[in-house]
């Protein structure tokens, strides 16, 4: 392999890691879980347009509408140096916000009786992680992608184990996607390899735990 080939797979590579880690964004990771759940051949599968609509209205705004604008608040105000939240204190804030509006909406919709359960235990276990994500990252740099996608590999396992809904067609993909994130974040030199698993135990572990505590305790 010559220089330029060398540099063209280079470049391929880096290329490729920018658009997983954009795509499979932490932000965007719960969402993705809610369109897989409401695709399946369940009984949620089968709720009205009208309600999954709803609930992906009220993930979007949640959950990435509003830590997006503070994030650019907090920016304006000179909080943080990047949109990008590469020092790990500057990602407390934006954290705290995604806690406060997670919990906040579990709380409304809860009261509201009309989405399903296990859509509301999802969005309490966001909650959990961002709060004791940002709690972590005001003392070491944890890798929220990671936070993201064991999370979502924790949900969609409760899922299938307690609801009984079949997702045996997403585990193989998942657990890729995951590994392509993981890669992608330490290519890019973002995360160290501790920080990458940490950041996926973090996550798996604390929505799992939430998840059975609402539901069994």
């Amino acid at each position: 392999m010559n220089n330029e080939q060398f540099n063209n797979l280079t470049l391929m590579k880096k290329t490729f890691s920018e658009i997983i880690s954009f795509v499979f964004h932490p932000l965007f990771m719960p969402l993705y879980a809610i369109f897989l759940l409401f695709n399946t051949d369940s009984r949620i599968g089968y709720l009205h347009s009208s309600l999954k609509n709803y609930v992906y209205g009220i993930f979007i705004i949640s959950v990435i509408i509003i830590p997006l604008i503070m994030v650019l608040a907090f920016q304006s105000l000179g909080l943080i140096s990047s949109l990008m939240l590469e020092k790990k204190r500057e990602r407390v804030l934006p954290l705290f916000v995604l806690t406060i509006s997670t919990l906040s909406t579990y709380i409304f919709l809860q009261s509201g009786g009309i989405v399903p359960k296990v859509v509301l235990l999802f969005i309490y276990s966001i909650s959990i992680n961002a709060f004791v994500t940002a709690t972590i990252s005001w003392f070491w740099k944890i890798s929220t992608h990671m936070v993201g996608a064991g999370g979502v590999l924790a949900y969609i396992l409760f899922v299938a184990l307690v609801y009984w809904i079949n997702l045996d067609f997403i585990f193989a993909p998942l657990v890729l996607i995951i590994g392509l994130v993981a890669f992608a974040r330490l290519y890019l030199q973002k995360h160290s390899t501790t920080e990458v698993y940490i950041g996926f135990l973090q996550g798996f572990s604390i929505t799992g735990a939430s998840l059975f505590i609402l539901v069994y305790l």
